[in-house]
């Protein structure tokens, strides 16, 4: 077989550094970004990122959580 090479479609500005884990939610075009581990000010972040992935990636708004996100394991729509 072939070998995969890895492009870089879209891209979009986060406003945590540190980029955790990411989960993608096909159905709602959304892709969620944690960020884990100390911010640029040396606090632990407390972030997740929500970007629309349907066209242009686009971030759509921050949701603040618990201190530390490590990651998400399941999106469930209402």
């Amino acid at each position: 077989p072939g070998v995969l090479t890895p492009e870089v479609l879209s891209s979009t500005e986060l406003p945590d550094a540190k980029a955790h884990n990411i989960t993608v939610d096909f159905e709602t075009n959304l892709m969620f970004v944690t960020h884990s581990g100390p911010n640029n000010d040396g606090e632990l972040n407390r972030n997740v990122a929500i970007v629309d992935i349907s066209d242009e990636t686009e971030l759509v708004r921050t949701v603040e959580t618990g201190s530390n996100p490590l990651g998400i394991l399941l999106v469930e729509n209402h």
